[in-house]
């Protein structure tokens, strides 16, 4: 089983500390942020039980010490105890989300019934390169087998990869989209620390949320990476699926301790082949890395961690990965 890892460079990923700076109330004569987000954040405070004065200063506080930390995540646990923070924060995580799924070339504008996925726009990106390969033999009449040997692990809020999934199995086999949906939910992918909603279009679930939506965003299904995750069933399919593999693709992973041990399995003395990005990633820093991998039991030797994007990733190992491990 080969296992995808982390998401994009589609990009629907939150690039600076930029992305964080939170509105500070114009009522307060204080100019900038985002108003929508204010606005959203006012509308759910009172059912979480804070004030907006709490939301105000949690804003505030935000703005000015998200530099001094290395992500939202990390300043959102050292303020853990703080509920007004961990809400703006999160609620600033889940409107930046959604406002990058909207600005990603994968988005569909559905004023016209016409628009369409505009494949050629992408077709450099790593999600195009990975399923040319997945669907590489695998004709109409063998379209449900088309997840049969991957699992996805992705640490990211979005859902850009099922949104392109959806969408490219729709196009590439000529199939409805609800044959499309039930064919992408033969795959087993899972988000340890849950998304900004479950996918329109693809889940029949209540409270379904569109791609790229532009409404209140919610936090509900969101954990940041140092909380604890409390879905036992999940936590027992991510191991499984690590245990079970023969070949693990890191993508676009920054190999945060605390991700690493939620992929620990008790097979120390497995030998699974490992391909990792790590651009942008010093030798020392990469050493540390192997160590990690070989002491949480993913693999005890044959780890190859490449200076290269997502994307180059699929140019370089092309039949590496076409193969059977």
């Amino acid at each position: 089983m080969q296992n995808w890892t982390s998401l994009p460079d589609i990009n629907c990923g939150l690039n600076s500390h930029e992305d964080w700076t939170l509105v500070t109330s114009n009522l307060r004569g204080v100019e900038g942020g985002d108003r929508d987000l204010w606005r959203a954040i006012r509308l759910q405070a009172a059912e979480r039980g804070l004030s907006v004065e709490d939301c105000f200063q949690a804003c505030r506080r935000i703005r000015h010490g998200i530099f001094l930390s290395r992500s939202i995540d990390e300043f959102l646990d050292t303020h853990s105890a703080n509920k007004a923070i961990n809400f703006v924060g999160k609620m600033a995580i889940a409107k930046c989300i959604l406002d990058y799924e909207k600005k990603s070339p994968i988005f569909i504008n559905t004023s016209n019934i016409y628009n369409e996925m505009e494949f050629g726009c992408i077709h450099d990106k790593w999600y195009a390169k990975a399923f040319s390969l997945l669907a590489s033999g695998v004709g109409v009449a063998n379209i449900a087998k088309l997840f049969s040997n991957i699992a996805v692990i992705s640490f990211n809020y979005d859902r850009s990869l099922e949104f392109f999934l959806l969408h490219a199995i729709y196009n590439h086999y000529g199939c409805t989209l609800e044959e499309a949906s039930n064919t992408l939910a033969t795959l087993s992918i899972y988000h340890p620390y849950g998304l900004v909603g479950e996918l329109s279009g693809h889940t029949n679930q209540s409270g379904a949320v569109p791609f790229g939506h532009t409404g209140s965003p919610r936090v509900d299904l969101l954990q940041t990476y140092t909380e604890q995750i409390a879905d036992a069933k999940m936590l027992a399919g991510i191991k499984a699926a690590v245990a079970d593999s023969e070949r693990i693709i890191f993508l676009g992973f920054g190999f945060h301790e605390q991700n690493i041990e939620l992929l620990s399995v008790d097979s120390k003395d497995h030998f699974r082949n490992v391909f990792a990005t790590t651009l942008g990633i010093s030798n020392a820093d990469k050493r540390i890395i192997s160590i990690k991998l070989a002491q949480s039991g993913i693999s005890s030797g044959n780890i190859h961690l490449s200076d290269l994007s997502c994307s180059s990733m699929f140019d370089e190992y092309l039949r590496t990965f076409s193969y059977a491990a």
